[in-house]
């Protein structure tokens, strides 16, 4: 008999710069070892619950849910811990501190999605045992590469300030010369209605002819900029 592992996640819709695009090859990858998956907004009956990314209502329920039901659970904060660990509002603080932290520590292993994020959490002592696992993409969806000489840099983040697709503008724009040529597609989820400032911010700089915003709201759309890029 399989064991049975429910993936909670924010959003069961592979929208960019969401865990879902990378979760198949996961998901794959355990069904290797007799280890059958399923997605789900939400706590699910399963032998063991694999939180990805932290805060949201979703995460919250599922970790309260498997504590009650005595079902182990791993979570993948995916920098959820971190960022309420340092929030700058004492009151956001303290709601970790007797909320949340209870709950993290209840996992039975907490996984940074790289070294730094894991180092991170074992300062923070929010979570007793953390290691390491990185997501991966199967690779053969964006394999074949398109010819020609055109350059492009393609954002699947979060669009908003926090999401880092500030530094990557700026840091296009830094870099002079050697920019020359190279356009971005930004092709990220948009929360907050922050897509319309971006673009008037890029048509303030003079950015319009190097900078373009993109749909790319299913997988096939993602592929595609992936391998014109």
């Amino acid at each position: 008999m399989s064991l049975r592992v429910t993936h909670v996640v924010r959003s069961v819709v592979a929208e960019p710069g969401t865990v879902s695009v990378v979760l198949p090859g996961l998901i794959a990858r355990l069904n290797e070892f007799d280890v059958s998956s399923r997605l789900a907004d939400g706590p699910e009956d399963a032998d063991v619950v694999h939180i990805h990314g932290w805060g949201y209502d979703a995460s919250l329920a599922a970790a309260r849910e498997a504590i009650r039901a005595g079902r182990p659970f791993v979570l993948s904060p995916l920098g959820g811990v971190c960022e309420a660990v340092n929030r700058r509002k004492f009151v956001e603080r303290l709601r970790f501190a007797f909320r949340d932290r209870r709950l993290v520590r209840a996992a039975r292993v907490v996984l940074g999605v790289n070294p730094h994020e894991a180092r991170a959490l074992q300062e923070s002592g929010a979570a007793s045992d953390v290691r390491v696992m990185g997501y991966g993409i199967e690779s053969a969806v964006y394999a074949g590469c398109v010819s020609g000489i055109e350059r492009r840099v393609v954002f699947l983040g979060w669009l908003h300030p926090l999401g880092g697709l500030g530094e990557v503008l700026r840091a296009t724009a830094e870099v002079g010369p050697v920019a020359e040529g190279w356009t971005v597609d930004v092709a990220g989820r948009d929360d907050g209605d922050w897509r319309p400032k971006l673009e008037a911010a890029v048509r303030r700089k003079g950015g319009e002819h190097r900078v373009r915003f993109v749909a790319a709201n299913d997988e096939a759309s993602q592929a595609a900029l992936l391998h014109g890029a």
